[in-house]
C-alpha cells in the first residue's frame, strides 16, 4: 500500500509538469503571454512538494528543483521579453508581475527587476512610437479649396506648431499612452479571455501599445513545433516514399494533421473520402 501511495503521489506531481508543457507547447493560441504563469506555478509547485512527509519523494523533488534553479533559479539571466509578455495582459500588468516576482525570489531581487523591466518597457515603447514630423504632417486638417497657397501655407504651418507644443506640453503625448493603460484598473480573471481579441478592441485607445503587443505575442515560446516539423519529414519522407512530389508531400503532412486534430470518427472519415 505505500508503494502504490508513493506511485499516485508521484503521478499527481509530475501531471502538473505534463499539462503545463502542453500549453506552452501549443500552436493555435498565443503562449508568451502566459509562460511567466506556468514558471511561477512550477517555483510553487516544486516549494509545496519539498514540504511532504515521504522522504523518498522529497530527494526526487529536490534533484527536480536544482535542475530548474540551474535555468530559472537567477532571475539576472532571465529574458525581459518574458516579463514584458506578462504585462501586456491587461489581466496582470505591473502589479501582478510585482507581486509574482516578490514570491518567487528575494524582496530586493525583485525590487532591482522591476526597476530595470520599467526602463527597458519605456525604451521599448519608444521605438515604438511614430516620429513627431510624421505625427504633426499627418494632423494637419484639409485646407478649404477658397484659401491661396500662402495662406494654405500659413495655416498647415501654425496647425503643425501647435500639435508640437501640445506634445511638447504633454497634452496628447504618446508616452502617456502606456502611464494610461497601467493606471487603468485590471480585467477580471476570466476563462475564456481572448487576449488577441482584447487588443483588437482597444486598439483606437492604444495604437502603439497595440503594434508592440502583436509582436511580443507572436513569439512561441517553445520549439516543439519547429522541431516536430522536422521529425515528421522523416516520417513521410522515408526511404521507400523518397520519390514523391512535393504537392504530395504537402498533402500528406496536412492530411495527418487534419486527422489528428479531428476529434470524432466522422470528421475523420469525411477528410480520408
Amino acid at each position: 500500500m505505500d508503494d502504490w501511495a508513493n506511485v499516485k503521489n508521484l503521478r499527481d506531481f509530475l501531471e502538473n509538469f505534463y499539462e503545463i508543457t502542453l500549453r506552452i507547447s501549443g500552436t493555435l493560441y498565443v503562449t508568451s503571454n502566459n509562460f511567466f504563469d506556468e514558471l511561477s506555478e512550477i517555483d510553487i509547485l516544486l516549494r509545496d512538494a519539498q514540504l511532504n512527509s515521504n522522504v523518498d519523494f522529497n530527494v526526487i523533488t529536490i534533484k527536480i528543483k536544482e535542475k530548474y534553479d540551474k535555468y530559472w533559479g537567477d532571475i539576472d539571466k532571465m529574458n525581459l521579453l518574458m516579463f514584458v509578455a506578462c504585462v501586456l495582459v491587461p489581466r496582470q500588468k505591473l502589479k501582478y508581475l510585482e507581486f509574482a516576482l516578490s514570491e518567487m525570489f528575494s524582496s530586493e531581487k525583485a525590487f532591482e527587476m522591476m526597476q530595470n523591466l520599467k526602463e527597458f518597457l519605456y525604451e521599448l515603447f519608444d521605438k515604438y512610437k511614430p516620429p513627431l514630423y510624421s505625427t504633426c504632417s499627418q494632423s494637419s486638417v484639409p485646407t478649404h479649396v477658397s484659401l491661396g497657397e500662402p495662406q494654405q501655407k500659413m495655416k498647415r504651418r501654425t496647425q503643425a506648431l501647435y500639435k508640437k507644443r501640445e506634445l511638447e506640453n504633454g497634452g496628447k503625448d504618446k508616452t502617456s499612452e502606456f502611464d494610461k493603460y497601467l493606471a487603468e484598473a485590471n480585467e477580471d480573471f476570466v476563462e475564456d479571455f481572448d487576449i488577441l481579441v482584447w487588443w483588437k478592441v482597444n486598439n483606437p485607445r492604444f495604437p502603439t501599445l497595440s503594434k508592440m503587443a502583436r509582436d511580443v505575442l507572436a513569439i512561441p515560446v517553445s520549439t516543439v513545433t519547429s522541431k516536430s516539423a522536422f521529425s515528421t519529414e522523416g516520417h513521410v519522407l522515408d526511404q521507400y516514399k523518397s520519390s514523391l512530389t512535393l504537392k504530395i508531400a504537402q498533402a500528406l503532412m496536412c492530411t495527418q494533421d487534419w486527422i489528428q486534430k479531428s476529434s470524432s470518427q466522422e470528421d475523420i472519415k469525411k477528410i480520408e473520402e
